[in-house]
């Protein structure tokens, strides 16, 4: 059966790479369009270009860059 396209960008931002990749992963597969960051400061500038319509990032990475 072939899953439906959901038309939403979801933005995964995660400083580790298999965590981003599964949570992608398991976003794409049930139909989300996806975004990936591996930084908060790499997620503020493709938020620019992507505008993504949920962010899903751990409390921790924001800590990482606040955008003057």
């Amino acid at each position: 059966m072939l899953k439906k396209k959901i038309d939403m960008n979801i933005m995964v931002v995660d400083d580790h790479k298999i965590l981003r990749e599964s949570l992608g992963e398991y976003l794409r597969i049930n139909g989300y369009h996806v975004t990936y960051a591996s930084s908060a400061r790499e997620a503020y500038h493709l938020y620019q270009t992507k505008s993504p319509d949920l962010i899903a990032m751990n409390t921790v990475n924001t800590m990482a860059f606040r955008p003057s």
